[in-house]
């Protein structure tokens, strides 16, 4: 009775108080409840609604991560399979002959390093800081191996391999894209038909024939 006496027996100024010790202790017991449930509640919702932001479709962000991730992981794929071209091929790397260097020597201007190489089956112009004109390891009589050399000296001063650099990149950057690797084939496949034709406008009929 003393400790109901402590509490007006009505609420006043729209406070709702307990009119009784037992309401008292009802009273203490849920407003510790309902304490202890509000941070929990509130956290519950924040991740709610991380999670929402987290998987919406609509979301111009979550788009742009998407393409970010696809064209980092298509550029690394192009970069690590030319690193491992490139080692591969370093430990076949031969010095050229002195044919080779007599009939490359015969061509003005600035030229990339000669070399000769045991894997390749095919003359091919590699590098784009350091670029080296590699040419398999046999043997061609002096007119073959003359026009092979005019045919990659034309890839080195335009520039091809830097072009060819230019198309991995778009590639890159439109994966989703299936048409652009197709376009990159075809810019490979038209530098060399164009190298060609420029080497028979400079071949006479002779040498065209043969």
């Amino acid at each position: 009775e003393e400790l109901a006496s402590l509490y007006p027996s009505s609420a006043t100024d729209g406070d709702q108080r307990p009119a009784s010790g037992r309401d008292y202790e009802s009273f203490w017991l849920s407003t510790m409840e309902q304490e202890e449930n509000a941070p929990a509640s509130a956290a519950e919702t924040a991740a709610d609604a991380s999670r929402a932001r987290a998987f919406s479709w609509k979301s111009p962000s979550h788009w742009i991560r998407l393409w970010a991730a696809g064209a980092s992981v298509s550029f690394l794929f192009y970069t690590i399979s030319y690193i491992r071209f490139r080692r591969k091929l370093g430990r076949s790397l031969l010095p050229a002959s002195g044919r080779d260097l007599a009939v490359y020597n015969g061509f003005r201007g600035q030229k990339p390093e000669l070399l000769r190489s045991s894997v390749l089956k095919t003359p091919l112009l590699c590098g784009v800081l350091h670029p080296m004109l590699i040419l398999p390891d046999q043997e061609y009589n002096d007119e073959v191996l003359a026009n092979i050399l005019c045919h990659e000296l034309m890839h080195y001063h335009r520039r091809d391999t830097l072009y060819k650099w230019f198309a991995v990149l778009v590639c890159s950057v439109q994966w989703f894209n299936p048409l652009v690797d197709l376009m990159r084939r075809e810019l490979n496949r038209a530098c060399e038909l164009s190298c060609d034709e420029m080497l028979m406008r400079k071949m006479d009929r002779q040498a065209r024939q043969s």
